[in-house]
């Protein structure tokens, strides 16, 4: 439907009621904006233009309960005490679309799930500021219901409608419920694009908008995005339908269209060595300043977690540069706007020195550095990655072995071994010496809050630094307990699993006596910290 009642083309804010479900919708026209923001949190930047292409009837509500019960039979709310016109929640991203497949099939089936593009763009309501309303955060609670006081134990949802309209006549699109869209969560990039719809497979993650009745005025805004598995199910996510015009087409067809930078430096590839190139050959990129070092393919046994019997064979049958150390302010200052997590530098580092350009940048959360990285990618020639947990094993273990170290026989002696003669046999150093060379090559156990400049301890056999001690690193990897055994090239599980978490490599200078089988892992938000002490080091591919 792309006409009114009176036959003429619908004007921004027209109403339209669903004469099968009841469900009344407010029209949004086609248009440009800029979506994300450079000035608020990293998850929403770059900003960049995005063109809508076609008009669209938005949800002038939340899915209410009743709504739901009468569609689906059944209301999971939390909240359902309260009245049939709250929104409904307790609802993942798959029962919606079981909700929006039983609404086409009654009517003309045409609905779905707005795109995070097609939801922000409608929030904004033609304004450039952080709401869909003139004015500032003094409005927000006129417009919105959040967590106002910052009251741990904050309400609960309210009934839709209660609050002030953005000024395209649609309700509760800041707080109340947080709003599933159709996207998987990726990163924005400074493309220009036309109907983007985000990327094709699963990120781990559906993005939410809007927030809920549990942020706090600090996150209200057009711009918050966030995102959690579609298997889901929260007191404060719920959704609102979109209905397609009868001349849009049915799939939409994300189009980008390439914007240069002039920022953007010289594309500058990495050298490619020689075969049979020993490890520990050095390359310094040139943008950044970062230095990397060659690690050749190999074979090693990974595993051997304290006095834990598991070890794992595994092929490296490619070879890669790996950054020589964990990535600092200074490298990336010089691609990133702001710093993420906790902003000032005294609550990361220790010594309070008059320059943290060699400390170890932290507090990242895993989007955060991977949002790093596509920046150097499209800065610095692109191939630019995370290790996987296995290439940062290998670094890290700097020994390969031979065909032969992965016999029976040779698996069965190496797991009559414990923590101790783990240690000595991957890390090359004789019993006498062991403290004394592992105190000179890491850093732990030390009381005192941050970390310390980077490269104070000697590198490894292969020239790495900070790889035991310092910051726990993030790899590419899912996390599973359960690791393959003889396997070639392993990138960990292919989506997230029930703890929706990443891997963790090394560990933080404040924590246990490192090794180099020490893994942790961390949850997957883009508005999390990653916590005190966890950054990051770059992979290259050759």
């Amino acid at each position: 439907m792309s006409q009114n009642h009176n036959g003429k083309q619908p004007r921004a804010g027209d109403e339209w009621s669903d004469p099968a479900s009841g469900m009344v919708f407010v029209w949004i026209p086609a248009g440009r904006f800029i979506m994300g923001s450079n000035t608020t949190h990293i998850a929403e930047y770059p900003a960049h233009e995005v063109e809508i292409s076609h008009g669209f009837w938005l949800g002038k509500y939340p899915v209410t309960q009743a709504e739901w019960q009468r569609l689906m039979g059944a209301n999971p709310s939390h909240f359902s005490q309260f009245g049939s016109d709250w929104p409904v929640e307790q609802v993942s991203w798959m029962d919606a679309q079981e909700f929006i497949r039983k609404l086409n099939a009654r009517s003309r089936g045409l609905f779905r799930l707005p795109t995070e593009a097609e939801w922000e763009y409608a929030c904004r309501a033609g304004h450039t500021g952080d709401y869909g309303f003139e004015g500032d955060k003094e409005k927000l609670p006129d417009y919105a219901w959040f967590n106002r006081f910052n009251d741990e134990d904050s309400q609960s949802t309210l009934g839709v409608g209660r609050k002030l309209p953005n000024d395209w006549g649609l309700y509760d699109m800041l707080g109340n419920v947080q709003e599933w869209v159709g996207d998987w969560y990726d990163n924005y990039t400074q493309d220009r694009w036309i109907d983007p719809a985000g990327p094709d497979s699963d990120t781990g993650g559906r993005i939410t908008r809007g927030g809920g009745f549990r942020y706090g005025d600090s996150t209200i805004r057009s711009t918050l995005r966030d995102f959690v598995p579609e298997h889901f199910k929260g007191h404060d996510i719920g959704f609102r339908v979109l209905r397609q015009s009868d001349n849009a087409l049915t799939a939409l067809t994300p189009r980008r269209t390439s914007v240069p930078d002039p920022a953007l430096a010289e594309i500058v590839t990495g050298p490619r060595p020689a075969p049979g190139s020993k490890p520990g050959k050095e390359w310094i990129e040139p943008v950044t300043g970062m230095a990397f070092l060659w690690v050749p393919p190999g074979r090693f046994l990974m595993g051997l977690e304290h006095s834990q019997d598991k070890i794992y064979r595994v092929n490296l049958t490619r070879g890669f540069w790996l950054g020589k150390h964990p990535v600092t302010e200074q490298q990336w200052r010089r691609l990133m706007p702001g710093r993420p997590g906790k902003g000032d530098p005294k609550t990361r580092h220790r010594g309070y020195p008059s320059s943290f350009d060699d400390y170890p940048i932290n507090y990242l959360s895993w989007w955060d550095a991977k949002r790093y990285i596509d920046t150097m990618n499209r800065h610095c020639g692109g191939g630019f990655r995370f290790p996987t947990e296995a290439e940062w094993a290998f670094a890290c273990r700097a020994n390969p072995v031979s065909e032969g170290a992965f016999s029976p026989e040779a698996i069965k002696e190496m797991r009559s071994r414990m923590l101790w003669q783990e240690r000595i046999r991957f890390l090359g150093w004789g019993q006498t010496k062991y403290f004394e060379e592992l105190k000179a090559r890491a850093r732990w156990g030390y009381d005192e809050l941050g970390t310390w400049p980077i490269g104070q301890r000697k590198p490894n056999d292969w020239g790495f630094h900070d790889m035991l001690g310092l910051v726990e690193e993030w790899v590419q990897d899912w996390y599973s307990e359960e690791l393959p055994d003889n396997v070639t090239n392993p990138r960990g599980p292919e989506v997230a699993g029930t703890s929706w978490q990443k891997v963790l490599r090394g560990s933080y200078n404040r924590e246990r006596m490192p090794t180099p089988s020490v893994r942790g892992s961390k949850g997957c938000s883009p508005y999390g910290s990653g916590g005190e002490g966890v950054g990051f080091r770059v992979a290259r591919e050759c």
